[in-house]
């Protein structure tokens, strides 16, 4: 579990910089703590750096909205384990825990190298 939300953590980090510099380039300068992790922005700031990922739902795995038994996203899984500390997002990150990290690792690799 903590690995997991670690790992979350870390791509928030490497996604919050290239976020702000989108939202300033488009003429919507927000603070830190307005920027809100949604994968429409996080994908249209990654093409405008010229940052692209093989895998082409690896955003929307790790930032959408996704609420699906056994395939929500990391981001909808993090804020239901922080937040409320729902039995069925804790079950669901022990269970593909693996899984979950494997994309935020690819995220924050394919970011790393494309910078």
């Amino acid at each position: 579990m903590h690995a997991f939300l670690e790992k979350f953590s870390q791509c928030e980090v490497y996604v919050r910089p290239i976020l702000k510099q989108y939202y300033c380039d488009i003429g919507e300068e927000k603070e830190d703590d307005e920027i809100a992790l949604v994968s429409k922005d996080i994908k249209d700031a990654c093409d405008e750096n010229g940052i692209y990922f093989v895998d082409k739902r690896i955003v929307t795995r790790i930032f959408g909205a996704e609420d699906a038994v056994n395939r929500s996203s990391c981001r909808w899984l993090r804020n239901k384990i922080t937040h409320e500390l729902m039995r069925r997002a804790v079950k669901e990150v022990c269970t593909r825990s693996d899984e979950l990290i494997s994309d935020m690792n690819q995220f924050i690799e394919q970011i790393k190298e494309q910078q």
